[in-house]
Parts: C-alpha cells; structure tokens; sequence
C-alpha cells in the first residue's frame, strides 16, 4: 500500500512569520482550510468500522435536523429514532413528492 506524501514546503507564510509571538506563522485562513484537509484526510485513511461509525453519527444527524424542521421529513421518518435509521429503509422520494415540496 502506497504512502500519502503531502508537501508543505510553500506554505503562505505571514510577514513576521518567526516573531516570538505564538501562532503566527500563517494566515488563519489557510490554517482552518488546512484543518478541513486534515480531517478529509483522517476519514478517508481511517479504519473501516470507524469511517462508517462517522458516517452513521452524520446521517443521524441530519435525519434529526430534517425531522426536527420538516413535517414533510417527520412524516417519511414515520417516527422512527434518526439513529436507528439505515438510509436503505428511507422511502425513494418520487418526482409527485418532490413537485409537492416545490
């Protein structure tokens, strides 16, 4: 299995980069695109069971946010725990339920 090489050698480096200050070697911009780099990276090298453990945890996340904000949702979910939901057993939404939401 081949290694990920990421090259950080043309970092955007701040003016006064290597002051005494703490944290200030780069953009605070590019830091927090670098930490959602950083966690795409996590999850698609992590272990299997962890990844689909992540994927369960937002699945069931959104399944509560779209009941908690939609009767339309709260209906297809029938009441069911978002948790305990497996995206296979959602209902198919047909083209007759999209036009009624639109």
């Amino acid at each position: 299995m081949g290694g990920m090489t990421i090259d950080l050698s043309r970092l955007p480096l701040k003016a006064g980069a290597f002051s005494t200050r703490p944290r200030t070697l780069c953009d605070p911009a590019f830091v927090n695109a670098l930490a959602r780099f950083v966690d795409v990276v996590t999850l698609e090298t992590a272990p299997r069971a962890l990844s689909e453990q992540w994927q369960a945890r937002q699945l069931a996340s959104l399944l509560g946010q779209a009941a908690a904000r939609s009767a339309f949702c709260r209906k297809r979910i029938s009441g069911r725990s978002p948790a305990a939901i497996k995206l296979a057993t959602l209902p198919i939404l047909s083209r007759a339920d999209l036009k009624k939401q639109v």
